[in-house]
């Protein structure tokens, strides 16, 4: 599953794909989730579906993290 991270306006930060997405919101409620634009912490979680120009749904988390 493709998973966003996102600032609280809403700007990706950085973009994954993984399986354990129990894993990644665990990791992101720990004390901080650093990336090389900076220190953030957890806000929320939405998972997001939609459809491909094939018309078959998929999935994606958006973590949305506030600047520390």
């Amino acid at each position: 599953m493709v998973v966003r991270f996102c600032d609280s306006n809403g700007n990706d930060i950085h973009e994954i794909e993984t399986q354990d997405i129990i894993g990644i919101i665990s990791a992101c409620k720990g004390e901080a989730v650093v990336f090389p634009k900076g220190h953030y912490t957890y806000s929320n979680h939405i998972l997001s579906f939609y459809s491909k120009n094939d018309d078959k749904m998929s999935e994606e988390l958006i973590v949305y993290l506030n600047k520390s």
